[in-house]
């Protein structure tokens, strides 16, 4: 496992969900082709690490991690914690973001009962999962390409 450098606060960790968010929107964009051939070759690399990362961990592959045979989603949880206990005002800045985001843009859903806290999880998941997914283009930009670590990189937001 690799040692995770320090990052920065609370404000920074905070200030990096959004912008992971958006970088994932902008590698859609590229993926489209909508900015050019080149923008959209490049993208469609990244997108096959990101998603072979993806598919690991959500199946909990068996793969190969520095010469020795490891449970994708365990060394993701595992680099997660790491970074979380390195950093932990940078990932509260994050988690802030998060809960408070989709606990705003969720407030309609509310007065709706049990069917309302149900839209309200799918929204967070859904809105963590663009950042964690932006954080994992990231990574990959800044010269990660093993799968599973851009997954965890994306999740904790990757440089």
């Amino acid at each position: 496992m690799q040692a995770f450098a320090q990052k920065g606060g609370f404000t920074d960790g905070f200030k990096q969900y959004f912008s992971d968010q958006a970088k994932f929107l902008s590698h859609l964009d590229d993926l489209s082709g909508a900015n050019g051939p080149e923008a959209q070759a490049r993208e469609e690399v990244s997108h096959g690490i990101l998603m072979a990362g993806v598919r690991a961990v959500s199946l909990d592959l068996q793969v190969t991690y520095n010469g020795k045979v490891v449970s994708a989603r365990d060394m993701a949880l595992k680099q997660v914690g790491q970074m979380i206990q390195n950093n932990p005002s940078y990932f509260a800045g994050r988690f802030t973001a998060s809960l408070g985001t989709s606990g705003t843009l969720s407030l309609p859903f509310y007065t709706s009962g049990p069917g309302g806290l149900i839209s309200t999880f799918v929204l967070g998941m859904s809105l963590q999962t663009t950042a964690t997914l932006g954080g994992g283009i990231r990574a990959i930009e800044s010269g990660v390409n093993n799968p599973i670590d851009v997954i965890s990189q994306g999740f904790y937001g990757a440089n």
